[in-house]
């Protein structure tokens, strides 16, 4: 069975490939198998000069080393977003957490407040509203 599937790959890949005929008559187009009728034929193996052969290489180089100075100038815009993002990342995680130890100062301050007596106690209000003030100040959204 293998060997027949190997014969027929290799007498499909010997034989030459269909060719196919446009027909433009009337203004309408059709595609066959056979060469139109009074048609003529093209050559289109090499459809360029030998100095537009060179014109197009030369073009085509221009544009692969445009393509290249985009590519270059996107990679490092890429590279500049990205580290701007990662800074922004660890600003924004240096917030959270400068936030995060506020807040438990403020509440420590306010169970001290709330524990103290006399004259301790007014001071302890005074620092509760002042981890309060800066709290808000440094954290509020």
């Amino acid at each position: 069975m293998m060997r027949l599937l190997l014969i027929a790959a290799l007498v499909l890949s010997a034989m030459p490939a269909l060719a196919a005929y446009k027909c433009e008559a009337g203004g309408k187009t059709a595609y066959g198998d056979a060469p139109c009728a009074g048609g003529k034929a093209i050559d289109i193996s090499d459809p360029a000069s030998p100095s537009e052969a060179s014109n197009i290489r030369l073009q085509t180089a221009q544009e692969n080393r445009k393509v290249k100075q985009l590519e270059n100038a996107r990679h490092k815009r890429e590279a500049i977003d990205e580290r701007e993002q990662r800074h922004v990342a660890r600003a924004y995680a240096a917030k959270k957490h400068k936030c995060a130890s506020l807040a438990q100062r403020r509440d420590w301050s306010h169970e001290d407040a709330a524990k103290a007596v006399g004259k301790a106690a007014i001071k302890a209000r005074l620092r509760a509203r002042r981890a309060d003030q800066k709290f808000q100040l440094e954290c509020a959204a």
